[in-house]
């Protein structure tokens, strides 16, 4: 039997693998959060810095929030009910533990989330022109990637809680 580490790196790379294998899903997404990131960037298209203005900065943070929460949570929710009986199959057999596979899944979501966060706030931070500088910009780029991974928590405990796809997504828009 071989250790922790050595089943995480191997559930690692071949959740990665999977993931970026699958090309339709990955350029769906990116352009999916390019477009929505485009279109809340021109409707606050270089927003003021000033009082009056605070209540739009503010509303174009928020939904960046919502959209990358809501969007990993919902997507990361899907995949597991699709890959349960393969999971459990593999686990039953022996042929790693589930924290294993918890924390490999965890690391691949993860990956996944910062390259389109990062895609994300790099096309609204212009568009909207919040503060300049690299360490603002950071700043805000951690936030959302935070925010992006409180998603992938509760989108893997609604896809491991709810046995159906049509279930999580029915739950995960209504949040």
């Amino acid at each position: 039997r071989i250790g922790f580490f050595a089943q995480f790196w191997l559930l690692l790379a071949r959740t990665l693998l999977i993931r970026l294998k699958d090309r339709g899903q990955g350029r769906v997404r990116l352009v999916l959060t390019a477009a929505v990131a485009s279109i809340l960037g021109l409707t606050y298209f270089h927003v003021n810095d000033t009082q009056g203005t605070l209540n739009d900065r503010n509303s174009v943070i928020f939904g960046c929030l919502v959209f990358l929460t809501v969007n990993t949570l919902v997507t990361t929710a899907i995949i597991f009910p699709m890959e349960k009986a393969f999971i459990f199959r593999e686990y039953h057999n022996g042929a790693y533990r589930l924290v294993s596979w918890y924390f490999a899944n965890m690391a691949a979501s993860l990956i996944m989330q910062l390259v389109f966060s990062t895609v994300y706030v790099s096309v609204l931070y212009g568009l909207v022109g919040l503060r300049p500088g690299a360490q603002h910009f950071l700043v805000f780029l951690s936030s959302c990637a935070m925010m992006g991974s409180i998603g992938i928590v509760i989108g893997t405990l609604l896809g491991i809680a709810l046995p159906a796809v049509h279930m999580v997504t029915a739950v995960g828009v209504c949040n």
